[in-house]
């Protein structure tokens, strides 16, 4: 509830725009649940881009993909149904080793950062 409280009053305030939705957690496997990838968002499939990147950053890991409709009461689909915008439940493995963590962390941050501002400034030149 809190982020939902939080992130409501964007809708309203038209010098703010929500671009992207996680929802992170750590279970026994490295898993992205995205949106199915035929449901238009905006900007669209960010996901799918971004678990590409993170793939290829980090071959020695194996990462699984589950895409989903937006029908469940979660996260994701909340980011989606309310905003419109791509969004991702990101769970990563908590057996793993801090150091591999750490890494996989760096470059999904990095790539996820690099794919967001390229998408922004696609959208400003669209705008």
């Amino acid at each position: 509830r809190a982020v939902r409280d939080a992130l409501l009053p964007l809708k309203e305030n038209e010098s703010r725009e929500l671009f992207y939705g996680i929802d992170f957690h750590s279970t026994n496997e490295n898993i992205f649940y995205p949106i199915d990838e035929e449901v238009k968002t905006a900007p669209d499939n960010i996901t799918q881009k971004w678990t590409e990147m993170v793939q290829a950053s980090n071959p020695d890991v194996t990462f699984s993909i589950e895409e989903f409709d937006t029908s469940s009461p979660i996260a994701k689909n909340w980011f989606y149904h309310t905003f419109g915008i791509d969004a991702v439940t990101y769970e990563v493995d908590d057996g793993i080793e801090k150091e591999t963590l750490e890494k996989i962390s760096r470059s999904a941050a990095r790539s996820l950062m690099e794919l967001l501002l390229q998408e922004w400034q696609k959208t400003a030149v669209e705008n």
